[in-house]
């Protein structure tokens, strides 16, 4: 393709492109929130490291572990919190990591 300035611009090439994360952890809000059946979170660690990943209910009592062991960086892995055996009401899902932890709140209505 021939730009406005009078270079050629090649069409339909690849380009990689690769997005460096600013701290040391990305975690997606969970969607939906309220959920029915399934809510998904996305997560992505900036260097590799162990993580662990756990649903626990309000009474702080763990309900389910999502994810146990290593994540790679740049990869993202998307996290699942299942309705199936869970009663209606308020989860936490906590991802601890090497060098973070974070907490979302979800709400399961059934």
């Amino acid at each position: 393709q021939r730009d406005l300035d009078g270079s050629e611009t090649p069409v339909g090439t690849q380009q990689r492109v690769q997005i460096e994360l600013s701290k040391a952890y990305d975690l997606s809000a969970p969607r939906p929130n309220p959920f029915s059946e399934r809510a998904t979170l996305d997560l992505a660690v900036r260097e590799r490291q162990d993580v662990t990943v756990t649903v626990y209910d309000v009474l702080g009592q763990r309900v389910r572990v999502l994810h146990e062991g290593p994540m790679l960086p740049q990869q993202t892995k998307h996290l699942k919190v299942r309705a199936h055996g869970l009663s209606s009401g308020t989860y936490f899902v906590r991802v601890v990591g090497e060098d973070f932890t974070e907490t979302r709140r979800v709400v399961l209505v059934q």
